[in-house]
């Protein structure tokens, strides 16, 4: 794909590698198991080829937004991870070796990540999208982007089981909330940050690392309330269509 084209058009094609890895799933795991090694292997096997990838077309001079879909196969690797693992390892059951997890501690490495990132001026990929820049930088940020994310949802999904401050936000209303919709957040997030630096950003490049994140989490999180509100009563009623009930025979 030449420099120079859109690439908001592309980002959809990521969604259509779901139904590829739930196929490749089936077949390596079989039917009524779930065994954790053949599953763990394929998702390395997905982050691996999304290195070479982004390496392949950096060498190739393509920009960095045309990596879609497959240069993300290390953030759905490292997301999936997490369900494997979960699901693997169920808690309650003696000897499962299931992980549990600091919130403080992961918030803290989260967070340290991403204060990195904003130091060294590692800004936002997915708005750097015209512009090819080095190899190196581009998976430094993949990587740390990645990273942070991991350690934020590891904190939910294997929690150690004390009441610090950190949990009792996460068990907050808001932050509940937020989980529930949190697909409407990522579906949308990336048009968002594209629109808000476009409008925003006047004569610079891009708009600052944490300008642009703030404001478009709290785009991001707007426009995926409206989109909840206009999509969940058309899937609710679809749903109910669903799930009626057949006319009973008469005897």
């Amino acid at each position: 794909m030449p420099v120079g084209q859109r690439p908001e058009q592309y980002g959809i094609g990521f969604y259509f590698l779901l139904p590829i890895h739930d196929r490749l799933a089936r077949r390596l795991v079989g039917t009524g198991r779930f065994p954790e090694a053949p599953l763990v292997t394929l998702l390395v096997l997905y982050a691996t080829i999304g290195v070479l990838f982004v390496a392949v077309l950096y060498m190739g001079g393509y920009a960095v937004g045309f990596t879609w879909p497959f240069a993300y196969l290390t953030t759905f690797a490292l997301g999936i991870g997490l369900a494997v693992v979960d699901v693997c390892r169920p808690p309650g059951v003696p000897g499962n070796r299931r992980p549990h997890l600091s919130a403080v501690w992961c918030a803290t490495i989260a967070f340290g990540i991403l204060a990195l990132m904003a130091a060294v001026q590692l800004d936002i990929e997915a708005v750097n999208i015209t512009q090819p820049i080095p190899l190196w930088q581009s998976l430094l940020r993949r990587g740390a982007n990645d990273m942070a994310a991991f350690f934020l949802v590891a904190a939910f999904v294997f929690p150690d089981g004390r009441r610090s401050a950190l949990r009792r936000l996460l068990d907050s209303s808001p932050a509940q909330w937020l989980g529930q919709h949190s697909f409407h957040v990522y579906l949308w997030h990336i048009p968002v940050l594209l629109e808000i630096d476009r409008q925003l950003r006047g004569d610079r490049d891009h708009l600052p690392y944490v300008v642009l994140a703030v404001l478009g989490l709290a785009g991001s999180i707007a426009v995926a309330a409206v989109a909840q509100a206009v999509v969940g009563p058309v899937s609710g009623w679809l749903r109910s269509l669903g799930s009626q009930r057949a006319p009973a025979l008469a005897r």
